[in-house]
């Protein structure tokens, strides 16, 4: 069962695992076809679930890929609308690598993944043409352009 979980008429709070992958200059991004914005592949945590096998589970199951989690970049509070429901979020950023480059494709262009029922576009993105983009969470645009040395902890409020 996802950690998700609708707290009365509030809203909802979500536990959220994302990873980073970076190759060739280039870092992974994903959106639901219908949105407007990009975002880290990644997905909620289940409940007695660490959180770095969050990370290996969602990416082998949008695009049957096994990547190797290398370490905890940012925690993040996140408060934000979405579909017009208020969410509080906390979130795992993680730092991974692909295990196996022959798994995933590696052009310029969109390609497809799945979530559950819903199709995802994923593009790897040039880190120097991230600032050109909508990412959310927004730390993302500037954060993905030098990786933080230690675990940094950030509050978004939408």
């Amino acid at each position: 069962m996802d950690i998700s979980v609708p707290i009365g008429d509030a809203g909802r709070f979500n536990y959220r695992i994302a990873v980073v992958i970076v190759h060739n200059g280039r870092v992974l991004l994903h959106k639901p076809v219908d949105d407007s914005y990009w975002a880290l592949p990644g997905g909620r945590a289940q409940l007695m679930e660490h959180s770095g096998d969050v990370a290996v589970r969602e990416v082998w199951e949008e695009l049957q890929v096994d990547i190797q989690v290398e370490r905890l970049l940012w925690i993040t509070e996140n408060f934000f609308t979405y579909a017009q429901e208020a969410f509080h979020e906390l979130g795992l950023y993680y730092k991974a690598a692909l295990s196996d480059t022959s798994q995933i494709s590696l052009h310029d262009g969109v390609f497809y993944g799945k979530e559950g029922e819903r199709d995802l576009l994923y593009q790897w993105i040039p880190i120097e043409k991230l600032s050109d983009m909508t990412i959310k969470p927004p730390f993302l645009q500037k954060g993905l352009q030098q990786l933080p040395e230690s675990i940094q902890h950030i509050t978004i409020d939408d």
